[in-house]
């Protein structure tokens, strides 16, 4: 399969390719003016103009997260420091079974 982007409203549905080495461009349409109001105000507590704004968030929404480590391999490593040997109480005769029949 080609790498390129799916045109699904183009009439042969063919992939579309950028040329090597060149960047695409975007333009979105009807944007609510608040949400443009946040990009913008987020873009300025980064120190970025809103189109770098834009391309790290598409980048961080649409990179594949690594995967997470496991449970049982994120509590061996949070309680690593705390583990030692614990002292095993002294096992003693079991009771006997309960006789449900017994009178009390």
């Amino acid at each position: 399969m080609a790498r390129g982007i799916e045109r699904p409203n183009h009439p042969r549905h063919e992939y579309v390719r950028a040329p090597a080495g060149r960047m695409a461009t975007l333009t979105i349409r009807n944007l609510d003016e608040s949400l443009k109001t946040s990009l913008r105000i987020q873009a300025a507590r980064h120190g970025h103009s809103m189109e770098e704004e834009v391309r790290s968030i598409l980048r961080q929404a649409l990179t594949p997260a690594s995967p997470a480590a496991g449970l049982g391999s994120r509590l061996v490593s949070h309680f690593r420091d705390a583990a030692g040997e614990l002292p095993l109480p002294e096992r003693n005769v079991p009771r006997p079974p309960l006789d449900w029949d017994a009178p009390e």
